[in-house]
């Protein structure tokens, strides 16, 4: 069994995006559940500081044996520019990925 679904939420006026994946399956006895997220925003560059703020990753792992249950959580944020119709635009992102493996009995 594998369900899969997506969401796209989109706003023009704050110029975000939101885009999600939330896929669930189970065999074997282990039901795995992955969940997935994009969240971007597009700015238009103003000023002289283009020095981008360092990236951040975030890795979290967790196991319960009470449980029977595992999980493991990663998230990256950061920012980058990229010119468009002769604009400096800066985007900043956070791209995190969550996987949960369950023991069923």
């Amino acid at each position: 069994m594998r369900d899969l679904q997506f969401r796209n939420i989109t706003s023009p006026a704050k110029g975000q995006r939101v885009l999600a994946c939330s896929e669930l399956s189970e065999q074997e006895g282990i039901r795995t559940t992955v969940n997935r997220h994009l969240v971007c925003r597009v700015f238009e560059a103003k000023g002289e500081n283009k020095a981008l703020p360092q990236p951040n990753l975030y890795v979290f792992k967790k196991q319960d044996r009470k449980n029977r249950m595992e999980i493991f959580y990663c998230r990256i944020k950061g920012s980058m520019y990229f010119s468009f119709e002769n604009r400096l635009c800066l985007v900043s992102f956070i791209n995190s990925l969550r996987i949960q493996l369950r023991a069923t009995v």
